[in-house]
């Protein structure tokens, strides 16, 4: 084992720790700037492999953590997107200085994305579907852009729930016929019904749990974003899951 990356890995989780031991006194603010600066100096200075605080840094952070924002392209619109895009060449300068604009930004987008796109579940997942129609639906987030506007996002939730209704029914359909099903045999309309019930509840289920994320949840994100780049097994905990993680 290269010796710099275990110590790399002893100093971030010494920093972790020392992280909740702040006093509750110190604003988030400043424990979070006190994170970043200490985060980025260790792994420069301890790391078998630093990586210069420079634009391409900052670019690369950028784009890996919109996508863990918004990986599937469900929230955001694309007009959010190029608004933080302003931010993609000054990362390594916020974390320098020890400021949080973009990171600010991009909670406030995030969270309204999440609230604007369940109330169009809410809406989409009532209509009246037609399944005799033709459509395609690309489902690889990384082939499509973010929707233009919020019609566009209407319409791509609306694929991907006619798209999910119908992928749980045909599974249905397909288990009554294999020999040894002995379950109640519905038509192919009960199932679709009972299929739209279902996915309603697990996008009800997954909206909950967006929306209980704080503060503290995104910034690990973000932070993750920043320590993957050195390392994709280096990670950081926010406090709460380090807990958890050493039970």
């Amino acid at each position: 084992m290269n010796y710099r990356y275990s110590l790399s890995g002893m100093a971030l989780a010494a920093l972790v720790f020392a992280f909740t031991l702040y006093p509750k006194e110190i604003n988030y603010q400043k424990k979070e700037s006190l994170l970043i600066y200490t985060l980025v100096d260790m792994l420069q200075q301890l790391h078998f492999s630093p990586i210069d605080l420079d634009d391409e840094f900052s670019a690369v952070v950028f784009d890996d953590y919109i996508k863990r924002l918004d990986n599937r392209k469900h929230f955001l619109l694309k007009s959010e997107v190029e608004g933080l895009r302003e931010y993609r060449l000054l990362l390594d300068d916020e974390a320098r200085h020890g400021t949080f604009e973009f990171f600010d930004r991009s909670v406030i987008s995030i969270e309204n994305g999440i609230n604007r796109a369940e109330e169009i579940f809410n809406k989409v997942i009532e209509e009246d579907f037609s399944f005799d129609e033709y459509e395609t639906i690309e489902l690889d987030g990384d082939k499509y852009d973010f929707a233009s506007t919020e019609e566009e996002l209407v319409n791509f939730w609306r694929q991907r729930i006619k798209y999910d209704i119908l992928n749980r029914a045909s599974r249905q359909i397909k288990r009554q016929k294999d020999e040894d099903f002995d379950d109640e045999v519905k038509t192919n309309e009960e199932l679709l019904e009972d299929a739209r019930t279902k996915i309603k509840s697990n996008y009800e289920k997954r909206f909950d749990n967006l929306k209980r994320n704080r503060r503290v949840d995104w910034f690990s994100t973000y932070v993750n974003s920043m320590v993957n780049l050195y390392d994709p097994h280096t990670g950081y905990f926010k406090p709460k899951d380090k807990q958890d993680f050493d039970l």
